[in-house]
């Protein structure tokens, strides 16, 4: 499972709205690839006790634990960077990925709470993974050993 931290220049209104920018800038996301662990992720629960909140696709769901976000960042901070498209239709390319190399743990139960999500219509989200693309002339740059401010 992979997990997107989907981010917009605050010059926008929206991620709509970012992707009729020109500048290839215009969206980030950070990437964090998960790993079966046989202990459940506590970072992580929070989260997965929401899922069973989810009444359906596309509506908005409240809570009132906060969920820190920052947890569900690997610990070491050694990533891969490139420029790239959405994984989704429109797949436009105007983002700037960010892919952590390190996965978090997920455990199978926490792993079972995702696999009961539905899509709009009522079916499971399964195999709703883009394959892979080719590289082309895409440049993908590695870094280590950096700092992430927490603010």
């Amino acid at each position: 499972m992979e997990l997107h931290f989907v981010h917009y220049m605050s010059n926008h209104k929206s991620i709509t709205d970012a992707l009729q920018d020109a500048n290839p800038d215009s969206l980030a996301v950070l990437g964090v690839f998960f790993s079966l662990s046989k202990e459940d992720n506590p970072h992580l629960q929070p989260l997965v006790c929401q899922l069973r909140k989810l009444i359906r696709a596309g509506k908005p769901m409240q809570t009132k634990k906060s969920i820190n976000l920052y947890r569900l960042i690997p610990k070491n901070k050694n990533f891969y960077s490139y420029h790239g498209s959405l994984t989704t239709p429109p797949c436009a390319e105007a983002v700037l990925w960010i892919m952590f190399s390190t996965p978090i743990p997920i455990s199978e139960r926490q792993l079972n709470g995702f696999r009961r999500l539905k899509t709009h219509e009522d079916q499971p989200i399964d195999d709703n993974f883009r394959p892979v693309q080719i590289l082309g002339n895409r440049e993908v740059f590695f870094y280590s050993n950096v700092s992430v401010r927490k603010e």
